[in-house]
């Protein structure tokens, strides 16, 4: 081994070759390694003498080798031949600012300007729907750090009282638990009258008190599951169709369905998460090309002037949390069982994506 290095001293230093990676070994170390492709044609002492193939020196491979903190001229000997200069350290820069985490969309509100692109929520659960875990003031944190120019808090059966907010569109709704599946209710001026209404009211029903309040009629989640049929759809008088759900997307196909049925039926398209906390914000959002007042939003949507966003799917596991929540609040023994084991093949759904 000594002789292999005076020959290869006595040669002269050859230039760096191959590839070179330094990894990082505590606070005041490097460790360089290089890998040389072997060579049948090289002699067997190495050195500068070995054989060259394609500008690389043929050998085999670079010890590890680890360098002071004071970078001194201190070489790497190459078992196939050769030296490697070692590698200078960094000048250490001192504590660098954490980068701050990068929303979920861009910043599309800003007061003042007339026409821009605002991403909107359009179906948002707070805690007080018995299956909601998250505030009002957490989702609306939430909705700044991600983006959004307008959310729609819309609970179960219930007209939640919204705070002022000035950097974002508070819109007041309802999801309404029909006897045929959920009902949206957007835009509303005045809270509906759930005592007059009733538990579990007919579709057409429903649909009268959020016109009489003066909302729009949105078809929540048509195919998860399907309880009306293209047909009752048509005739019941919806002013849209919920055509991106986050939540949905975990069924395969039930939001392409829904966009196949708006298309089929000339209906406007919304994207709403679904959300039931404050995590699950922003999965499937609605984008619009308006002014920013709560005003124009309701007009485009009307018009059909908007389209659905999905952005990303909800997590079983969150899913499954929901249930939990809701047999907390209102559930038998048995049917906290029954949501623990729910819970429990949630879990595994997202463990092994099944």
């Amino acid at each position: 081994m000594r002789s292999r290095r005076k020959s290869a001293s006595s040669g002269g230093q050859p230039p760096r070759l191959g590839h070179v990676s330094a990894h990082a070994r505590g606070k005041d170390r490097f460790c360089l390694q290089l890998v040389l492709p072997c060579s049948k044609s090289s002699p067997a002492g190495g050195g500068p003498g070995a054989a060259r193939e394609n500008g690389v020196l043929s050998g085999g491979f670079c010890r590890r080798s680890r360098l002071p903190q004071s970078g001194s001229a201190r070489k790497v000997f190459c078992r196939g031949g050769g030296f490697l200069e070692p590698l200078r350290q960094k000048r250490h820069r001192g504590p660098q600012r954490p980068r701050a985490r990068a929303g979920l969309f861009p910043q599309s509100f800003s007061p003042g300007r007339s026409q821009m692109k605002l991403l909107a929520d359009l179906h948002v659960h707070s805690r007080a729907s018995l299956d909601g875990r998250s505030s009002v003031e957490a989702l609306i944190e939430t909705a700044r750090t991600r983006g959004l120019s307008a959310i729609t808090v819309s609970d179960h059966d219930l007209c939640t009282p919204l705070p002022d907010c000035k950097d974002l569109f508070l819109i007041p709704g309802v999801e309404i638990t029909s006897a045929n599946g959920h009902i949206l209710g957007l835009f509303l001026d005045a809270p509906i009258d759930f005592a007059a209404l009733g538990k579990f009211p007919p579709p057409a029903q429903a649909i009268a008190a959020i016109h009489a309040c003066g909302g729009l009629a949105v078809l929540a989640h048509p195919f998860a599951p399907q309880k009306l049929s293209p047909e009752e759809i048509a005739r019941l008088g919806f002013d849209a169709i919920e055509t991106a759900n986050a939540r949905a997307m975990l069924k395969p196909g039930a939001n392409e369905k829904a966009r196949q049925l708006s298309q089929k039926l000339s209906l406007p398209g919304t994207g709403g998460s679904d959300a039931h906390c404050a995590k699950e914000l922003g999965g499937c959002v609605t984008e619009f090309s308006c002014e920013p007042s709560p005003a124009a939003l309701k007009k485009a949507l009307k018009a059909g002037s908007c389209r659905a966003v999905e952005v990303r799917a909800c997590k079983w596991v969150w899913k499954g949390l929901s249930k939990i929540r809701r047999e907390q609040s209102c559930g038998t023994v048995l049917s906290r069982c029954k949501a623990l084991c729910y819970f429990a093949a949630c879990i595994a759904r997202d463990v092994f994506h099944v």
